[in-house]
């Protein structure tokens, strides 16, 4: 998570910065009993505010479920409006771009996709307008294991059917800036997996849509936002990127547990 402004345009405003997080910090040093709190018991600059949680995708992908679980929380702790904005576009690019250059006052954040961003910038992808080191960070949320996904009904079931495969697999991401791009062209270049990479899709949801319907073979997510789909048999996990997952998830095959297929 991230707040808005590039350093340079911060020049003597840096507290605010440490005023969100100081609000932030304090809310959970109280034990969770609710109320603007900052940590040295100051006043509140975000009291009655109105802060817009900016996710760059659209609705109902993982990082959206992450900002409205969050959202209701930090109305709470800043004792501020939290508005969640989707702003999708590029695959996160055109909304970063936007957080960039917004006036750096705290009251517009936005939840980052990490590996994506990063990469984009980089690799100086089209669009790109920003530079990570002149945000400033709040904190960060999640590190969920990546999964492979096959459709329920694939004939995909194994790391080595993707290796052997004797047409190109059909891997879906949401665009060139989001992390189920540079996963899938990682991985395919890792494993020397014949493939197609078709992006363009509304967000992760779609992406994965398309999968469950056949109308492609993979998908690369973060594995906890994808336990309603394999728990309902739409989504079938092949390898989980991981040398373990946490206890309160379904057991799954781990790349560390597979030995490399020879390509």
């Amino acid at each position: 998570m991230v707040r808005s402004g590039m350093k340079k345009r911060v020049a003597g405003r840096v507290a605010l910065a440490g005023a969100l997080v100081a609000a932030i910090a304090g809310c959970s040093s109280d034990g969770g009993n609710g109320g603007a709190a900052p940590a040295d018991g100051g006043e509140n600059p975000f009291e009655g505010e109105a802060i817009n949680f900016v996710v760059p995708f659209d609705p109902g992908g993982g990082y959206d479920v992450y900002t409205r679980t969050i959202a209701p929380y930090l109305e709470e702790c800043l004792g501020a409006r939290v508005t969640v904005l989707n702003e999708p576009g590029a695959g996160s690019i055109l909304a970063t771009n936007k957080t960039a250059i917004a006036e750096p006052d705290g009251t517009r954040i936005q939840i980052m996709n990490m590996p994506g961003v990063v990469s984009s910038q980089v690799a100086g992808a089209e669009g790109v307008e920003f530079d990570l080191k002149e945000f400033s960070w709040i904190g960060r949320i999640a590190a969920p294991a990546e999964v492979v996904l096959a459709g329920g009904d694939s004939e995909l079931q194994t790391l080595e059917d993707l290796v052997g495969a004797s047409e190109p697999v059909q891997f879906v991401a949401t665009g060139p800036g989001a992390s189920d791009y540079i996963a899938a062209t990682v991985f395919a270049k890792a494993y020397d997996i014949p493939n197609k990479l078709a992006t363009g899709f509304a967000g992760s949801g779609e992406a994965t849509n398309a999968v469950i319907a056949g109308e492609a073979d993979i998908h690369i997510m973060p594995y906890d936002s994808e336990l309603g789909t394999m728990t309902a048999g739409d989504t079938r996990p092949l390898v989980v990127l991981a040398d373990e997952l946490p206890k309160y998830m379904p057991e799954a095959p781990l790349i560390a547990d597979v030995e490399a297929p020879d390509a």
